[in-house]
């Protein structure tokens, strides 16, 4: 083997070595959390956890927490299925998803066959827009319906929202 070659080996392992090596550092919430928040995208996409995300980068809340590895607010229903079963109920198989945001939690539980169907409703236009795509993204669109409205205690309430700065 010539010298180039083996020059070019030995570069080669050590590239592969030195990525290895940061591949924990770069895939860290901390790292994530500063990409999220210096991002100047409008939407940010995310893939992890068996589902996928289009977010809303200036969202500080509901898509920051997905971003950096921590969408877990679908874990809650599942600590509510076990009560129900450990009180000898029937288990649900339609999750009605009220004040559904971008699909965070009905997504996850249909994609894995908690609930074989869900019924989301979210009153804000672009939390809307965000949840119908991301039904569509995860092939959900047959099990997952979206409805751009929000629910109430009495019939054609009239509700008067206010939109946080970072949410």
């Amino acid at each position: 083997m010539s010298l180039v070659l083996k020059l070019r080996s030995i570069t080669q392992r050590i590239i592969i070595s030195l990525i290895r090596f940061f591949r924990p550092l770069t895939e860290s919430k901390i790292v994530r959390f500063c990409s999220f928040t210096a991002t100047n995208q409008r939407y940010l996409s995310y893939e992890g956890q068996g589902v996928r995300y289009l977010l809303h980068a200036k969202d500080a809340a509901v898509s920051r927490r997905i971003f950096i590895g921590k969408g877990d607010e679908h874990q809650k229903v599942l600590r509510a299925l076990d009560i129900i079963q450990r009180e000898g109920l029937a288990r649900p198989t339609t999750l009605a998803d009220i004040g559904a945001n971008i699909g965070h939690i009905c997504i996850p539980l249909v994609a894995a066959g908690v609930f074989t169907r869900a019924v989301g409703f979210e009153p804000e236009p672009e939390n809307f827009k965000l949840f119908k795509i991301n039904v569509m993204l995860n092939a959900l669109d047959e099990r997952i319906q979206c409805f751009n409205v929000a629910l109430g205690a009495k019939d054609d309430e009239s509700l008067e929202f206010e939109l946080s700065e970072d949410n």
